[in-house]
């Protein structure tokens, strides 16, 4: 989970984008989370192939937190 601001703590998964097995494009949205005062769309930080999604939706998590894998073997940018 990125660091979303210097208080924030940890955040929800509220929504995933994409599933595994799907494409993703760097910095296109990949998930939304949800913190005490935001909701933030998340972009992927890298382009790929969605291989894992390791949090489900509507779990909280800490900042630092692994949320997903995205293999970018081969991957265009």
């Amino acid at each position: 989970m990125p660091q979303l601001g210097e208080t924030v703590e940890e955040g929800i998964v509220a929504l995933w984008y994409k599933k595994v097995g799907d494409a993703v494009r760097a910095d296109e949205p990949l998930f939304d989370l949800e913190t005490d005062k935001v909701t933030t769309e998340i972009p992927a930080p890298a382009s790929g192939v969605l291989t894992a999604i390791l949090v489900e939706t509507g779990v909280a998590v800490p900042v630092g937190t692994k949320l997903a894998e995205i293999d970018t073997t081969g991957a265009k940018s």
